[in-house]
């Protein structure tokens, strides 16, 4: 009994004559089916697409704008020559914002989970390569002790008795010959896939130093509201204590004291809100860079929004399709589903396999390494899934219509890049136009409310008109720190859309594989929670110029809310996280 030899194909000779003729007919007739069915279009392809069927994939075509909405803002520049700075983040002169680029860059979970896909995906690929060699290849050794019946004896092995060892070792082999490319469509296919989550990573790159940087904006917007609200709660202080005084003096009725206390509380009841937005966006960045929540305030410290530039590079809309990495992913996916065609299509035609084994049998075994002991076989064979022609023809039809939603959410993906882009580039520009009527609106408030005060210390106007002034200032600089954050912001969604800078774009990341795991806590102490302990930039290089106005010796409310209320106001003097202190 050997266990490992192979089956012997039924010999066309023991059927008769008509039977052969039948057979012969019915292969004729599938044939002809087959061919007639779409057959011929495929080995059609089989013969240009380098003996391959299916189709070669070709890269889609998409409704592409000529030009921006806005092409002729002088704060958008359009160049044919794209998006050259690929470390967009730079134009903001925050060395922080590098810090924390680079430590999320190191820590960020997701991204080294992207990674890991790569690397799956490519092992994937290889496996696929590998399948271009015999797919079987065995290594096979057993005994058997082998007891016959005493009534049903075998024939040819009498001699042996009812009980006997049989001894035998071999190789087994067996080879599918990628005669239609089924086998070289599925490396595309995986090839392809590779190339997509590789630009899967960079999409999840993207995001996170966006998202970084859009928390730590955030975190100066808060800070800048933050300032602001301290600043007015003294100066609405001293607005009270004046109202008290002249109250005292029977100059005025309670009424002033009522509202200008009423006033006072209204801006303190901003401050838990805006502390807490402050915490919010603070948790954000630790979870980007990788960190358990803590406070990386007590480590950046307290500074403004930074600055943004009067104007950006933004290319031109056809870059989007190079550019950005879900564009350049939907792609890949296209490419991929493509070559799956191929893999369905070669189930319609024959399989060629080539089938050996070479083995050593013996029933004793001491003569198991004689060469009396060898034999082996060479077993070409053909099978063809005749009678399952339409279940495999539906298959085909499944991978094309797969193909052409593929090719469909490629095209719906650039129109939602090319929306996004423009809401991106609207945002900015509208943005920095209300920096400067904010900043006007805020001086002439500030210095409305000077004139008003001394007026009223003189009994000329009433106090509703200072208590007035004095919510309409809290207001507009709040609306004038929110501005400033909006427009950096909008640089910020303007680089995402775009797909960040023009040379991330044509990197070949050839060699990205997965990082080695990071430590699961992170002491303060490690690299990078130092690299985040830096000194914040000066007041010269992250400011705006300062416009200060003055009515005699008492300096107004400029464009910069670090610059100081009144003259015995630091708007800068740091504040605790917990509950900020009033500014001295």
């Amino acid at each position: 009994m050997l266990s490992n030899e192979p089956k012997r194909p039924i010999a066309a000779a023991a059927c008769p004559m008509g039977g052969r003729i039948r057979a012969v007919g019915l292969a004729a007739w599938s044939i002809a089916w087959l061919l007639s069915l779409g057959g011929c279009g495929f080995l059609a392809q089989w013969k240009t697409n380098g003996h391959k069927v299916g189709p070669d994939h070709v890269a889609p075509t998409a409704a592409v704008a000529e030009h921006w909405i806005d092409f002729n803002n002088p704060k958008l520049i359009s160049s044919q020559n794209g998006v050259d700075d690929e470390n967009w983040w730079k134009m903001f002169r925050d060395p922080e914002i590098e810090q924390i680029v680079s430590a999320a860059n190191s820590n960020y979970l997701p991204l080294r989970i992207a990674m890991l896909r790569i690397q799956e995906a490519r092992l994937q690929r290889a496996i696929a390569v590998g399948n271009l060699l015999p797919q079987s290849q065995e290594f096979f050794a057993e005994f058997q002790r082998i007891q016959n019946s005493d009534n049903g004896n075998q024939i040819g092995i009498a001699d042996l008795g009812n009980t006997f060892d049989l001894y035998q070792f071999g190789f087994n082999a067996n080879w599918e010959l990628d005669v239609w490319g089924r086998l070289r469509r599925q490396i595309e296919s995986e090839g392809a896939k590779v190339q997509g989550t590789i630009e899967d990573r960079r999409d999840v790159k993207l995001s996170l130093v966006s998202d970084a940087i859009s928390a730590y904006i955030e975190i100066r917007t808060n800070q800048d509201r933050l300032v602001f609200a301290h600043a007015n709660i003294k100066a609405q202080q001293k607005t009270l204590e004046l109202a008290e005084s002249r109250f005292k003096n029977g100059s005025v009725s309670k009424l002033d004291v009522t509202q200008a206390r009423a006033n006072l509380e209204a801006t303190r009841a901003a401050i838990p809100e805006l502390e807490r937005s402050l915490r919010v966006a603070n948790n954000q960045l630790c979870v980007l860079l990788g960190l358990s929540p803590r406070d990386l305030i007590a480590q950046m410290g307290w500074a403004g929004v930074p600055n943004t530039p009067d104007a950006i590079m933004v290319g031109m809309p056809v870059d989007l399709l190079r550019r950005r990495p879900d564009i350049r992913s939907a792609e890949r996916a296209i490419a991929a589903q493509s070559a799956l065609i191929g893999v369905a299509a070669a189930d319609l035609f024959p399989t060629f396999s080539l089938r050996g084994t070479i083995n050593w049998q013996s029933f004793n075994f001491p003569d198991l390494f004689e060469s009396a002991s060898n034999a082996g076989a060479i077993i070409p064979g053909v099978r063809w899934n005749l009678l399952n022609y339409g279940r495999l023809m539906n298959n085909v039809q499944i991978q094309e219509t797969r193909l052409e939603r593929t090719i469909v959410e490629y095209r719906q993906a650039v129109l939602k890049a090319g929306s996004e882009v423009e809401d991106a580039m609207i945002r900015f520009v509208k943005a920095r136009e209300q920096i400067a009527s904010r900043e006007r609106a805020v001086a002439a408030t500030a210095e409305s409310i000077e004139i008003a005060t001394l007026q009223y210390e003189e009994g000329t106007v009433e106090f509703d008109r200072v208590n007035e002034l004095r919510k309409d200032l809290v207001r507009q600089q709040d609306l004038l720190a929110l501005a400033r954050g909006e427009a950096a912001l909008g640089i910020v969604a303007i680089y995402r859309t775009l797909g960040g800078g023009w040379g991330s774009a044509d990197q070949v990341d050839a060699n990205c594989e997965p990082s080695p795991p990071p430590p699961e806590t992170l002491a303060p102490q490690s690299p990078t929670m130092t690299s985040l302990e830096l000194n914040p930039p000066t007041t010269a290089d992250r400011s705006p110029t300062v416009t200060v106005r003055t009515i005699g010796n008492k300096t107004l409310v400029p464009n910069n809310p670090y610059q100081p209320l009144h003259p015995s106001v630091d708007a800068r003097q740091p504040v605790s996280l917990g509950r900020p202190q009033p500014l001295r």
